[in-house]
């Protein structure tokens, strides 16, 4: 099966996607791994998102953004996010 958009090339890009670690917000981050964008990927679940993101090619950051300062934590020189 091939995958929706993935003739897109986001080489040298870089994506932030939040709920990395699982469901939809994994979903997306795989999705973005196909086009070459470097990902940045943040979670809650700590062990997920490192497990996410080995999987992946990304970055892990672990971040619950219901905290305040939680944010701040996060990589701000990014193309896209994902929230």
């Amino acid at each position: 099966m091939e995958r929706v958009g993935s003739e897109v090339d986001l080489t040298g890009r870089t994506v932030l996607v939040t709920g990395a670690a699982s469901g939809i917000g994994r979903a997306c981050a795989g999705a973005f791994a196909a086009t070459g964008a470097e990902l940045c990927l943040a979670d809650r679940d700590g062990p997920a998102v490192k497990e996410a993101a080995a999987e992946l090619g990304g970055t892990p950051y672990v971040a619950d953004l219901a905290e305040d300062g939680a944010i701040d934590t996060l990589p701000t020189a990014v193309d896209v996010v994902v929230n």
